[in-house]
């Protein structure tokens, strides 16, 4: 199977609005929405899923157990940078390096809410 582009992606991506069906995580931190299942399934990216279940750990402080802004920045091929957020504009929280692995986009957001990872259109 050849490779999304990016472009491609985003535009299929803001299909999703809410989301009526929860995905259940193998790691049971969270579940996920039916957009983000489109993005792994897409993008080959469950390692991010897997990642950001495998960080959920170093959640400590009470407000971002409630809510966690994940931003990803791919810095060159195969390195990728997860920062986690309890607001926009706050210093992250957990910065965490992932190497050899590919995303289609150089930039992109995720919201972990009440123990469900959302789309941005989702939330």
């Amino acid at each position: 199977m050849s490779p999304i582009h990016s472009e491609d992606l985003q535009a299929l991506l803001q299909q999703f609005r809410g989301s009526a069906k929860h995905y259940p995580h193998w790691q049971k931190h969270f579940a996920y929405s039916e957009g983000v299942k489109f993005l792994a399934d897409q993008a080959h990216c469950y390692w991010l899923l897997d990642t950001i279940a495998d960080l959920q750990c170093r959640i400590s402080r009470a407000k971002l157990e409630s809510i966690q802004i994940w931003h990803l920045e791919q810095h060159s091929e195969g390195h990728v940078v997860l920062k986690c957020l309890e607001d926009e504009g706050t210093p992250p929280a957990i910065v965490h390096e992932v190497e050899h692995r590919d995303f289609p986009m150089e930039r992109f957001k995720l919201y972990l809410m009440n123990r469900v990872l959302f789309l941005p259109s989702e939330y």
